[in-house]
């Protein structure tokens, strides 16, 4: 899924490398927000299927409500 992460972001003209997108990914999950699964048998570098966690949601809302706090306060 890191791999669509990355198209995704280009698609919208944002260029952000693996080197940043894996570590933050890897931090949320540590935080709880998200949680991974990957076949064992592909190894330590097998492809990550990324879900988000109640906690997760939680601090989504949160982001959104700010961004929409800062949209309006830069209009």
């Amino acid at each position: 899924i890191g791999r669509w992460m990355l198209h995704e972001l280009k698609h919208h003209g944002y260029d952000v490398s693996p080197g940043t997108l894996y570590p933050l990914l890897k931090r949320m999950e540590a935080n709880g927000w998200l949680t991974s699964k990957a076949d064992p048998k592909k190894g330590p570098k097998a492809p990550r299927a990324y879900s988000i966690t109640k906690d997760g949601r939680a601090v989504l809302k949160i982001v959104r409500k700010q961004l929409r706090e800062l949209g309006v306060e830069v209009s």
